[in-house]
């Protein structure tokens, strides 16, 4: 069976040789020289001379005996896998057959040669002269050996892929080279003053000569001209070339392979290659354009060629590549991180009405967060530009991962049908069993527009094998394990996605999933996205297409502060001439909010602040900054003592308070020193819902040595208790679940029954159900070491299901 799987990886000595050393310029002497490891003699022999020579073909058996031998003892060791022992057996295999039959390979191998030579030499205008004896000695090789042409199809597709490279990579180089020093050369002159022909420095002088040097040796018209690298590099992206296979399907079959994990599927991944090439060719030909109008040479319109390499590089993804390539995108890294085994959130992902989630991104420096991007569409699978906005969720980590415990992950690929985009996903985490439902809405591709009333719902609950089902023997025990992945947590707790997980291009996405690694305890978020139709639907157009790469940073603020100048700085607002907009220190296009001795600025943001909410605020500042959030009641935010050489980010979080309705955002200097700031980003964090908490923290009723600390942990000494009333249904269930350090207990008591729940230096979770333990009763939090030492509980929360 041909193993057709790729395989990447580089054979230097192989191509070395093919490269190097088997071409007919070398003689074939040298050719019987590299592949018998024998000495042939004289240089003018020709290959009847060869094999009519009887001592030579006894040295030429003599060596190929012990070659086999060689072979025997790799096989025996189970080394045949390796390049080397395929390079080895395929020499053995033909040497063999030309010695047990030499006039029936003499024929063969001068029929072999009358046939390519004449072809070959043919090519030299097409292809580059190291693909000229590379294909040579491919195919001198590939006549001889056909009887074990299977076990070398690895080898030879990566002969395949090192040809391609060897051919694109010259013709890349120069074309990059050239366009660049043209530019800088360009740059240079244009720089320069020249009020008249007088005035020109030695410096515009040097310039101008070497501009000039450049431009005479990119229109040199001869076989190693600059335009026949355009044309070489345009011959190898479209498969022009000797083995036919493109430069963008070689670049498809190596993102492809599994050990290359970037952002972005292969679509994305493989249709910005094919972008950076186009771009970079199209340069090209304006270079050459304007290298002659400067030399005075008869102009050449270079657009029509242009168009047409364009269209045939664009047919060939099209139709060659595109449909080769998977949509699939996953988060590109991991980090790894102590989740929670006593919280039960759940977070609901929501687009608005009318707009659709085009991908998130997960953040853990400094704060564990999930940012979940959604924007309005336009026709074609297109995303809006303007109406992109992202949500912000907190303590992410407490939802994804584990603690020291297992958690049973629901991980089904939840797929929709042509045509529905995906507007909303929860996530609900029960007794360390996570589990997820996605809703898709009807998306018209000609309007552009999303049909609120065509929904469907795909939900873990619905599923057959939810744990009271399996318990009920209603669906087999495999099809469980097929629905659900389980991650056992250790004290450095799991890997949890980091990073950008969207398309390469934001695209409406119609799947979304879980995957598991249960070896490596790593969690991955993946999706399919609309990114294939998108391109087809738009020709691969780009005027048409206006696609939106992936976000970079926060994207949507409270604060004001992007249109700044020096002539405008609404909604700031600057207390004195000592604050100022800084045109001299721009950072990334951002002019910069400057301040010393007592200058100061301050945007009101109260209008637009929720009371009681986390938020995150982040700025990048350099010098000696203050910035406060406050009002005349207070301060809600400071940070008064960062010192810093450049610039820097800075991310932290803050609670608005009760009434945040009069805060300021403050920037200035600490007193004595200056500072420059911009980039103010005030973003909502929006909090996990839970299900309704039985246990109220204001409600526990201390006996004896027991309180309530500062923190909210309870510590019980001596025979001290804390109680709390509770009311439980019949037939229920809820979840228990503390943390205890020392020897300690929690019971409950009904008029119908009790349970008592011992704990010592642990965390507990466990359900319970009410058949008989149901009505009024209490809740006792005891110490069980009372004469020894004392008891703190934490987090015990009482949930019904």
């Amino acid at each position: 069976m041909n193993n057709t799987k790729l395989n990447a990886r580089a054979l230097p000595s192989f191509i070395d040789y093919f490269n190097g050393i088997y071409g007919f310029a070398t003689g074939i002497k040298d050719i019987m020289n590299m592949i018998f490891k024998t000495d042939t003699g004289g240089g003018n022999l020709t290959l009847d001379e060869i094999l009519k020579n009887q001592d030579l073909l006894n040295q030429i058996s003599d060596k190929l005996d012990g070659i086999n031998g060689d072979l025997g003892d790799l096989i025996a060791q189970g080394n045949l896998n390796s390049e080397l022992t395929k390079e080895l057996l395929k020499i053995a295999n033909e040497q063999n057959l030309m010695l047990n039959n030499v006039n029936a390979q003499l024929n063969s191998i001068n029929s072999t040669l009358n046939t390519y030579l004449p072809k070959i030499t043919s090519m030299l205008s097409e292809v580059m002269k190291q693909n000229y004896v590379l294909s040579l000695q491919i195919e001198f090789l590939s006549e001889q050996l056909q009887e074990i042409s299977d076990k070398l199809d690895v080898i030879n597709l990566n002969v395949l892929i090192n040809s391609t490279l060897t051919e694109i990579t010259p013709a890349y180089q120069r074309i990059k080279y050239v366009n660049d020093k043209f530019d800088e050369l360009t740059s240079t002159v244009e720089k320069n003053p020249k009020i008249n022909q007088d005035n020109f420095t030695e410096d515009v002088i040097d310039n101008l000569t070497d501009l000039t040097e450049l431009a005479r040796s990119v229109t040199r018209n001869d076989m190693d001209s600059f335009e026949f690298y355009i044309k070489t590099f345009h011959d190898v992206m479209i498969g022009n070339n000797l083995f036919s296979r493109s430069a963008l399907k070689t670049a498809s079959e190596l993102i492809a392979k599994e050990n290359i994990h970037t952002m972005g599927s292969e679509i994305g991944n493989v249709y910005t290659f094919m972008v950076v090439l186009t771009s970079l060719q199209a340069k090209a030909f304006l270079t050459l354009t304007a290298c002659r109008k400067l030399l005075g040479l008869t102009d050449i319109d270079y657009t029509q060629i242009m168009n047409e390499n364009l269209n045939r590089e664009k047919e060939e993804f099209r139709l060659n590549i595109l449909p080769t390539l998977s949509n699939d995108f996953s988060n590109p890294n991991y980090t790894e991180t102590l989740g929670s085994d006593l919280v039960d959130p759940i977070v609901t992902l929501e687009a608005d009405p009318g707009y659709a989630l085009i991908g998130f991104e997960i953040l853990n420096d400094p704060l564990p967060v999930l940012k979940v991007y959604q924007a309005k569409l336009k026709p074609n699978y297109q995303v809006d530009k303007e109406s992109i906005m992202e949500n912000i969720y907190g303590n992410i980590h407490k939802l994804l991962c584990p603690k020291q415990r297992q958690q049973k992950y629901y991980i089904k690929d939840i797929t929709f049908p042509e045509g529905y985009v995906i507007t909303k996903i929860v996530f609900e985490k029960k007794l360390n069993l996570l589990g997820y439902e996605v809703t898709a809405n009807l998306y018209d591709p000609f309007t552009g527009s999303i049909d609120l009333n065509k929904t469907i719902l795909e939900s873990w609950k619905e599923e057959c094998c939810e744990e009271e089902c399996c318990e009920e023997e209603c669906c087999e025990e495999e099809c469980c394990e097929e629905l659900y992945k389980i991650i056992e947590a250790d004290t450095n707790g799991v890997y949890m996605p980091l990073g950008v997980i969207s398309e390469t291009f934001l695209t409406p996405i119609y799947s979304f999933k879980l995957i598991i690694d249960e070896r490596t305890k790593r969690i991955s978020l993946a999706g399919k996205s609309y990114l294939r139709e998108s391109l087809l639907a738009t020709d691969l157009v780009n005027k048409d297409t206006n696609l939106i790469p992936s976000p970079n940073g926060f994207i949507s603020s409270i604060v004001e502060n992007w249109n700044i100048t020096s002539d405008n700085i609404e909604p700031w607002k600057a207390n004195n001439k000592n604050a100022y907009v800084d045109k001299t220190d721009d950072m990334v296009g951002f002019n910069s909010l400057y301040t010393h001795k007592d200058g100061e600025f301050l945007q009101f943001i109260g209008a637009k602040l929720k009371a009681k909410t986390e938020y995150i605020i982040q700025y990048t500042v350099k010098g000696s900054p203050e910035v406060y959030l406050k009002n005349n009641k207070g301060i809600f935010y400071e940070d008064t003592t960062n010192k810093f050489d450049t610039f820097q980010t800075i991310t932290k979080k803050f609670n608005s308070g009760v009434d945040p309705s009069e805060i300021y955002l403050v920037f200035k200097n600490q007193i004595g020193y200056e500072a420059w700031g911009n980039k103010f980003i005030i973003l909502e964090i929006k909090s996990f819902e839970t299900l309704p908490q039985i246990l109220k923290p204001e409600n526990w009723m201390p006996f004896g040595n027991a309180e309530i600390k500062e923190d909210g942990k309870i510590e019980i000494s001596g025979n001290g208790t804390m109680t709390q009333n509770i009311q439980l249904e019949q037939n229920s269930k809820y979840h228990l679940r503390f943390s205890v350090k020392g020897k300690g207990r929690v019971a409950i008591q009904t008029q119908s029954s009790h349970i008592n729940v011992p704990a010592t230096n642990e965390e507990v979770s466990t359900m319970i159900t009410t058949r008989n333990l149901y009505g009024e009763g209490m809740i006792y939090l005891f110490n069980d070491d009372v004469e020894n030492s004392k008891v703190i509980f934490s987090d015990v929360s009482l949930v019904k299901e």
